[in-house]
C-alpha cells in the first residue's frame, strides 16, 4: 500500500459520505494502518510466548525457593549446633561455680564450728 492509498481512501469517504461521517471513521482506525492490527493469530502467539514465559519463571521462582529452604534449613542446624555447644559450655561453667561454692561453704561452717568449739571450751575452762 502506498502513502497516497490512505488519504484516498478518506477522501473517497468523505464524498461518498460526508466530511462528518468520514472523520468519525478515521477515528476509530488505527493511525498506523491496518500494519499494526492484531490479529487472532499473533494473539494466540503471545498467549503461548506468556505462557511459555510464565513457567520459566515459575520454574525459576521455585528453584529459588528451594534453595533458600536449603540455606534457611543449613543456618538453623548451625545455630542450633552453636547454641548446643554454648549451652553444655555454660552448663559446665555453672556446675565448676557451684563445686567451688560448695567447698567454700563447707569450709567456711568447720571454720564456724571449730570457732565455736573454741568458745564454748574457753568459756569451760574460764568456768572452772
Amino acid at each position: 500500500m502506498s502513502e497516497q492509498a490512505p488519504h484516498e481512501f478518506v477522501d473517497l469517504i468523505r464524498d461518498q459520505w460526508g466530511p462528518e461521517h468520514a472523520g468519525q471513521l478515521m477515528e476509530l482506525l488505527p493511525p498506523a494502518g491496518a500494519r499494526e492490527l492484531a490479529t487472532r493469530d499473533d494473539l494466540a502467539l503471545t498467549r503461548v510466548e506468556l505462557r511459555g514465559e510464565m513457567a520459566e519463571l515459575r520454574s525459576d521462582l521455585r528453584g529459588e525457593m528451594s534453595e533458600l529452604r536449603s540455606d534457611l534449613r543449613n543456618d538453623m542446624s548451625e545455630l542450633r549446633s552453636d547454641l548446643r555447644g554454648e549451652m553444655a559450655a555454660m552448663s559446665t561453667s555453672i556446675e565448676r561455680r557451684i563445686s567451688d561454692q560448695g567447698r567454700s561453704f563447707i569450709v567456711a561452717t568447720v571454720t564456724a564450728y571449730v570457732g565455736i568449739a573454741g568458745v564454748v571450751f574457753a568459756a569451760a575452762s574460764f568456768a572452772r
